[in-house]
């Protein structure tokens, strides 16, 4: 929406007198363009241990765009999925930043239609929050790993990327954008060890 206005100048002489001229004004509008990145990617919690509840694993997902943008949550908590031994209890965007879980959260786990963040403002950021619980059964050595998002880029980024309304996404909303919407994934993991045990024997 920026305007950025251009226009020529010259000054000439024919030896004798001095002329200046200016060209038309020129004037552009910069376009909308969407971006969206997760973070940590490959980012890790400290360690679980069996059975344990209340796990909290922290996103920050930013509008990397030049304008302010929602961000789309899928319905039923889509956007958010676990691998390993453990289950998702709760998912919230930490609305007063607080990196607990409370009653101004909003809801992005049993929501039954898809979730619109607020505006994020260009370079501005959001938290989600995703609760977790560790099986009783998991065993040391394993990996309870939480994605947020799901795009399907290689190498080392998944920021930024086409949104294609894949399963798990989380993608920008404004269709105003001159790339299109946007999506993202971010993934933390923590390995499960062993808790203390007291074993007694006679």
């Amino acid at each position: 929406g920026t305007a950025i206005n251009n226009q020529a100048s010259a000054t000439y002489t024919d030896g004798t007198t001095n002329y200046s001229a200016v060209s038309n004004m020129v004037t552009i509008t910069v376009s909308n363009v969407s971006g969206l990145a997760i973070t940590p990617d490959a980012g890790t919690n400290p360690t679980v241990v069996a059975g344990q509840t209340g796990v909290i694993y922290n996103f920050t997902v930013t509008n990397t765009g030049n304008f302010p943008d929602q961000v789309r949550f899928l319905a039923s908590g889509a956007s958010v999925r676990v691998v390993g031994p453990g289950t998702i209890t709760r998912a919230v965007i930490d609305v007063d930043a607080s990196g607990t879980i409370s009653a101004g959260d909003t809801d992005v786990k049993a929501n039954g239609t898809d979730v619109l963040s607020a505006n994020i403002a260009q370079t501005g950021s959001i938290h989600v929050l995703v609760e977790v619980s560790i099986n009783t059964a998991a065993t040391a050595g394993q990996n309870v790993q939480i994605f947020l998002g799901d795009t399907s880029a290689g190498g080392t980024s998944y920021d930024n990327q086409a949104a294609d309304s894949s399963a798990n996404e989380v993608r920008t909303v404004a269709t105003t954008s001159v790339n299109g919407l946007r999506e993202a994934r971010g993934d933390i993991a923590a390995a499960v060890v062993n808790d203390a045990l007291i074993q007694l024997t006679l």
